[in-house]
């Protein structure tokens, strides 16, 4: 297989790749359909982020992660397969997957083709891997799974999505000996395989988190990233699938996308329809049959059943959600302000459409029907999570966040006062519990 050049400095302020670049990644695809065919690349659904394509229940637990992986594996696959996770700790030290991707970093993002400043990177602590894929044996699919954070759960998936080109490479026997090429293609392979949409999002995104402590706020920045080819490249390795395709599904595709990728996408689209592409890539001239593509659509989204991934032997009660062990607090929330909106618009309607010529009805109406709204919506008080990456609802009674996994110590105003609440939790005598 054509290596795959180390990217350069992006061409078109960042929307597309270098010519060479966009050139070794249409060969990379080229030989790839050569290897496994265009039925899947040609007729299957391109994976979106959405229930209707990732329909199991996922909770913070190993059987859930079992499932997102055998999930990932069928419509790479089309084939169904036994999962099994193991400990990081139980594997020897050859066999630890290494980092994919960069980390970022205070220095500025160091993969290839990512132009975030420093400014926008914050230290991301020390590299750990979301999840691996460590070999396949007896016909069953190894990953490993350290502990990660749940809540952002597209990130997973992408990292689980790369992992899971890994084992097709495997599975086909495809892997370079060059590690630096191998971790290329295992880019272009995720995309072949249809999840250009959840890479491509996720290949370089921008987070930002604040807090008030006293009269400051305080704004956290960084990047996260996933892989190691550009993030121009994605969009170019999805634009050339869709093109490929013929059919009219770039604007539904686009819609999918976060607003960076979404640009880049369109570019390329643009720029892709003076490739030959169904020469370039060596793809049949026509697409698979009706039946053929309803038949793939339809075993993508099927769910999949509980017993059978609850059968799958895996490492021993070590997932954590990311609170275990630490306090969070509820938050009241009411709907004041959502009811005096509401009931003001409400107001205003009914006054044009059934009072006319009475200037203090006008007035009257809309003002009452607001004040009772919010009154009804002050009186309407839920408890929220005060993690702020958390949110979930709090019902009474609860001792722990069905979210995050933390432990419920007690109420507070604003989720801004979480941090107070910790330390003041912190001075209390050893052994108070608290009643809330």
């Amino acid at each position: 297989m054509g290596a795959v050049p180390t990217a350069s400095q992006p061409a078109d302020g960042g929307l597309l790749p270098p010519a060479d670049e966009r050139e070794a990644l249409l060969d990379a695809l080229a030989e790839l359909v050569k290897e496994g065919g265009a039925t899947g690349f040609l007729g299957a659904p391109i994976v979106e982020p959405t229930e209707r394509f990732f329909p199991d229940r996922f909770e913070a637990d190993e059987a859930s992660f079992a499932r997102l992986a055998r999930r990932l594996l069928r419509d790479a696959l089309f084939e169904d397969v036994q999962v099994e996770l193991v400990a990081l700790e139980d594997l020897e030290d050859e066999a630890i997957p290494g980092p994919r991707g960069c980390g970022g970093g205070r220095g500025g993002c160091a993969k290839p083709g990512c132009a975030a400043p420093a400014a926008d990177v914050a230290d991301a602590g020390p590299a750990v891997l979301p999840v691996g894929f460590v070999g396949i044996g007896d016909g069953v699919f190894r990953f490993v799974a350290p502990e990660i954070d749940l809540r952002d759960k597209e990130r997973l998936v992408a990292w689980a999505v790369r992992e899971v080109a890994r084992a097709y490479r495997v599975h086909r026997n495809l892997p370079q000996a060059d590690p630096e090429l191998e971790e290329m293609l295992l880019d272009v392979t995720a995309c072949y395989l249809g999840f250009g949409v959840l890479l491509a999002n996720e290949a370089l995104r921008r987070h930002a988190e604040s807090h008030i402590e006293g009269r400051m706020v305080h704004t956290t920045r960084w990047v996260t990233s996933v892989g190691v080819i550009s993030p121009a490249s994605f969009s170019w390795l999805l634009a050339a699938q869709v093109s490929a395709r013929g059919r009219d599904e770039a604007d539904r595709v686009a819609e999918l996308l976060r607003s960076e990728p979404r640009d880049a996408f369109r570019r390329a689209t643009s720029e892709l329809r003076r490739v030959e592409l169904r020469s370039r890539l060596g793809l049949p001239a026509t697409d698979p049959d009706e039946q053929t593509r309803e038949g793939l659509e339809a075993w993508m989204i099927q769910p999949l059943s509980d017993d059978a991934v609850a059968a799958i032997p895996g490492a021993s009660a070590r997932w954590r959600a990311p609170n275990t062990g630490r306090p969070v607090f509820r938050v009241r929330q009411n709907r004041m302000w959502l009811g005096l909106a509401m009931g003001a618009v409400a107001g205003i309607a009914f006054t044009a459409y059934a009072i006319r010529g009475s200037v203090v009805l006008a007035y009257l109406v809309p003002a009452t029907m607001a004040l009772g709204a919010a009154w009804l919506g002050r009186r309407s008080v839920s408890f929220v999570c005060s993690d702020p990456a958390c949110g979930t609802s709090l019902a009474p009674g609860l001792a722990q966040c069905p979210g995050c996994g933390g432990s419920v110590s007690g109420e507070i105003a604003r989720a801004s006062d979480r941090l107070a609440a910790e330390e003041a939790l912190e001075r209390r005598p050893r052994g108070y519990r608290d009643a809330g």
